[in-house]
């Protein structure tokens, strides 16, 4: 009979555990929006003037791969951004895709055929915006709003 009382450590070690994830702030911002979180933080109260956003086409794997992203400076994908001035770092890595990048005002591109690092300073207004590589627009696309 002393078989139930080893388990009681056991027992209290996953009860503790499971009672400190229970605690937590009710005002606390879901993962989903972690992006517009980071961002906004960076920010400050007064918008997003000067953060810098990588978008890539490829990749440095594979050149040609049918890949497009647009990330913070942590490695999110881009999906909720404050209005704000904005400088896009874009890694073309293949001369098949390009990145084309349209919304409010913004209509920035890379030349199918071209490759290498372009830098671009960019305003977003308040609407949504989407990224393409032009020769394969139903394979490779995103989105994001900003607002």
């Amino acid at each position: 009979m002393r078989k139930p009382a080893r388990l009681l450590p056991l027992f209290a070690v996953i009860l503790a555990l499971s009672l400190a994830g229970c605690g937590g702030d009710a005002d606390e911002t879901p993962t989903a929006v972690a992006t517009e979180t980071a961002i906004t933080e960076t920010a400050g109260p007064s918008g997003a003037t000067g953060l810098t956003l990588r978008a890539e086409v490829g990749s440095s794997d594979n050149e040609d791969a049918y890949q497009i992203h647009l990330r913070d400076a942590s490695g999110n994908d881009v999906t909720i951004l404050p209005p704000g001035d904005y400088t896009i770092k874009v890694e073309d890595h293949s001369a098949v895709h390009n990145f084309h990048l349209t919304g409010p005002g913004t209509d920035e591109t890379t030349a199918v055929g071209d490759t290498g690092e372009v830098v671009w300073q960019v305003t977003f207004a308040a609407g949504d915006y989407i990224f393409i590589c032009d020769p394969h627009s139903t394979a490779m696309q995103g989105s994001f709003t900003v607002g």
